[in-house]
């Protein structure tokens, strides 16, 4: 099962791709998050690219499978992942570590098979 699970890792909050918001503020205190036009933000889904600002330090979300930021693990992704593999794309650090997922320290095919099994649920996704 895909939770919402969260890890603080370096300058990035690394979640799962159930995780939104809310999820963020119960399991934070103090914590601001804003999305990726810097909007402060306090429901709804979290993406790849939002930030989030926690003791005093500035973190930028990356949301396992979310690889355009639209806070969705889907298709969509799948897609992005193998239009980078074959350079159609360009991605930041951010969306690139996202589409990581069997963290072999390379984002390719693989992973948009990964991708592509979660979104019909034969696939989990975690931290």
């Amino acid at each position: 099962m895909n939770g919402t699970a969260i890890e603080i890792k370096k300058s990035n909050l690394i979640c799962e791709p159930g995780t939104g918001v809310s999820n963020v503020l119960e399991q934070l205190s103090d914590v601001v998050v804003r999305d990726s036009n810097g909007k402060k933000v306090s429901t709804g889904s979290i993406g790849t690219g939002y930030t989030i600002e926690y003791e005093g330090k500035k973190y930028t979300v990356v949301k396992m499978g979310d690889v355009n930021g639209d806070g969705k693990v889907n298709t969509t992704d799948a897609l992005n992942a193998l239009r980078y593999d074959v350079d159609i794309v360009s991605l930041n650090k951010y969306e690139v570590t996202a589409l990581d997922l069997n963290r072999d320290g390379k984002s390719d095919t693989l992973d948009a098979r990964i991708l592509l099994k979660y979104d019909v649920g034969l696939e989990n996704i975690e931290i």
